[in-house]
């Protein structure tokens, strides 16, 4: 759902993050919805999921993943991700499994129980000519930047990090939580000499994005699936850092008003099949 003319803008008060050398990072996440990838036993029991041959992950760190069931709809969910390429999938925790043609809400980001594939960049979106048809996650700070208000999330979130408290979760703004949706004022111009950071700020403006997890060190981060391109050199990161600053929150997205309502800024992506 892109950002309506009815929303309420909040300034988000976000300044530039201080580690990784003033870079915007990416968290990985790991989606095989490929309804053609091989078949393999989830957790070592009788659940079968499409996973991507070549896709592999420690089990370190979130490693969220999403895997396409075998009724070609049901994506189940869990983190972080144990696979050695070609082998079964596992993970230590089971989050909600979902329709695909649902409202995908639910999925296994810990610190906000939201969706492991929807509003990921994937391979492919941001290396071609065309705009971003989706709203976006981030990953914030939370000692910096989360507020601890209302137990320190918001809708479409369904939780905050276990950790939550008023020392964890520093921020001084109420209304920037987990769950936030966070979006570029409509009057921002999208000129930046990168053109990956123009995407960008163009979803920022149009669809925003929802904060999913804590980043846990001082870095702003974008959900991405594990091998989408991120970044494409010179002014990049520069212009991302600028973008990040000027976010405000959508302080009136609700479940009746997706993104504050009103008019979509821009027209609906074309449904699924």
């Amino acid at each position: 759902m892109p950002v309506g003319s009815g929303a309420v803008y909040v300034p988000a008060g976000i300044q530039p993050a201080n580690a990784w050398y003033g870079e915007i990072t990416t968290d990985d996440e790991f989606i095989g919805l490929n309804p053609t990838d091989p078949l393999r036993s989830l957790n070592g029991g009788s659940t079968m999921v499409h996973v991507p041959g070549g896709m592999s992950h420690d089990g370190s760190w979130n490693g969220v993943a999403g895997f396409l069931g075998t009724d070609g709809r049901t994506v189940h969910q869990g983190q972080p991700l144990a696979l050695a390429a070609g082998a079964n999938p596992s993970w230590q925790y089971t989050y909600p499994s979902v329709d695909i043609k649902g409202d995908c809400i639910a999925g296994a980001h810990g610190g906000s129980g939201l969706s492991s594939f929807g509003g990921s960049i994937r391979r492919g979106e941001l290396s071609s000519s065309a705009p971003l048809h989706h709203a976006l996650k981030v990953n914030l700070y939370a000692k910096r930047f989360l507020s601890c208000a209302s137990g320190g999330y918001r809708w479409p979130a369904s939780h905050a990090d276990a950790y939550e408290s008023c020392t964890t979760y520093g921020g001084s703004v109420p209304a920037l939580r987990m769950g936030s949706l966070l979006a570029l004022p409509p009057s921002t111009v999208c000129a930046q000499a990168s053109m990956q950071a123009r995407k960008l700020c163009a979803a920022f403006r149009d669809y925003g994005a929802y904060v999913s997890d804590d980043s846990y060190w001082d870095v702003h981060a974008v959900a991405v699936e594990q091998g989408a391109e991120f970044g494409d050199g010179g002014s990049f990161h520069t212009e991302m850092m600028a973008v990040f600053s000027a976010l405000d929150v959508i302080d009136n997205s609700a479940p009746g008003a997706v993104g504050g309502g009103g008019t979509p800024r821009v027209a609906l992506a074309p449904p699924l099949p």
